[in-house]
């Protein structure tokens, strides 16, 4: 028969694992607050602006901005091996008319950008000399480094400041990866956690983003507009 010690030793077993229960419930609930706010002081950037929730994922944030329609989506990068996890957001902006090709400029690809959809843009293209050796040009255009030089141009010089990851064109909407924070290293290093308490998007730098972005769709109109011209002559 059960001894008195025995119900005693499972009452404390018992006890231990409520308690468990209950800081991880607390845990959770912190965890989902916090993310929640990631986009807290961005709401001015956008008309329609809505922040969709997704448990203990980041949120996502849409609206307009000079009447496109806009998508912010982060994503947690944590297969690049031998760094500290990144957290990204994805910024797309529909296009007020399609372009007619696509077009993918990854930086530093390392083969573990899941989010980068980088193979879907066409073949590889070769880029000549003066091309910065770390960019990687996708088309489902072969011409596309002759008739969209400038365009091309302007997408490098985004990519060199290091934060941005990407700039993709897929005929309807332009998408931009930015780096939006880093997980803290030190817990990292340690435990394998990540950490990114306390994230928050910067809407002084997401404006500037949304801005480039809406700069890049336009140039991207023009130049497909003047190909089209040259190809009708």
């Amino acid at each position: 028969m059960p001894t008195a010690s025995t119900f005693g030793v499972l009452a404390l077993v018992g006890c231990g694992a409520l308690v468990l229960a209950v800081l991880q419930r607390r845990h959770v609930a912190e965890v989902r607050r916090d993310r929640a706010s990631l986009f807290e002081d961005c709401w001015e950037l956008l008309s329609d602006a809505s922040v969709v929730t997704r448990g203990l994922d980041f949120p996502v944030l849409t609206g307009r901005r000079e009447s496109r329609p806009v998508r912010v989506q982060p994503v947690v990068d944590t297969l690049s091996m031998r760094t500290v996890p990144v957290l990204w957001l994805v910024v797309s902006v529909g296009l007020p008319q399609p372009v007619g090709f696509r077009l993918s400029v990854l930086a530093r690809s390392v083969g573990t950008e899941f989010y980068s959809r980088h193979g879907e843009s066409g073949a590889v293209l070769a880029t000549g000399p003066g091309w910065p050796e770390e960019l990687a040009v996708r088309s489902d255009r072969p011409d596309l480094v002759r008739t969209h030089a400038e365009l091309l141009d302007r997408v490098a010089r985004l990519l060199a400041d290091g934060r941005v990851k990407q700039v993709a064109l897929d005929g309807s909407s332009l998408r931009v990866v930015w780096r939006c924070t880093s997980a803290t290293a030190s817990t990292y290093r340690v435990t394998r956690r990540v950490d990114l308490a306390g994230a928050r998007v910067d809407p002084e730098a997401l404006g500037r983003v949304l801005d480039t972005v809406i700069g890049l769709e336009l140039m991207a109109a023009r130049s497909a507009g003047g190909s089209k011209a040259a190809v009708a002559r």
